[in-house]
């Protein structure tokens, strides 16, 4: 079961981390058009989970998706979507927080790592739930 273990019921906001570590430059902010934040980042940058969760989703660049990109869902109605990163889990796989998912990839503009979220659906700014 997803979350399963985890301590308080607020786990993905009290306790998530910054997706790039050492990349705390935004080269595109939250916006109700894009509901994404762009995180700027050398290529091959290390990309980690910012909460414990399952991976549920994979989308290649040869699926439907323009970037490749990574779904964590995680406890109390909380998904993180990753995408514009080469990754290196797989639908299915628990992660921990911290633990390394892949690397920022070279798509669109350049470097960068792009991070939606949502809460029971609904698009939120994931700057209020992960801090660098």
């Amino acid at each position: 079961e997803i979350g399963s273990g985890l301590v308080g019921s607020e786990m993905c906001i009290r306790d998530s981390i910054w997706p790039v570590p050492g990349y705390t430059q935004l080269s595109s902010p939250y916006s109700t058009q894009y509901k994404r934040i762009s995180i700027k980042a050398d290529f091959g940058a290390k990309v980690v989970a910012c909460a414990t969760g399952k991976i549920t989703k994979i989308y290649n660049k040869d699926d439907e998706s323009k970037t490749p990109c990574a779904v964590l869902t995680c406890a109390n109605g909380y998904v993180i979507e990753y995408s514009a990163a080469n990754f290196s889990v797989k639908v299915g796989d628990v992660v921990a927080r911290g633990d390394s998912i892949g690397f920022v990839g070279r798509y669109g503009t350049g470097p960068h790592l792009n991070i939606s979220a949502t809460k029971d659906s609904a698009s939120i700014d994931p700057a209020t739930i992960i801090k660098p």
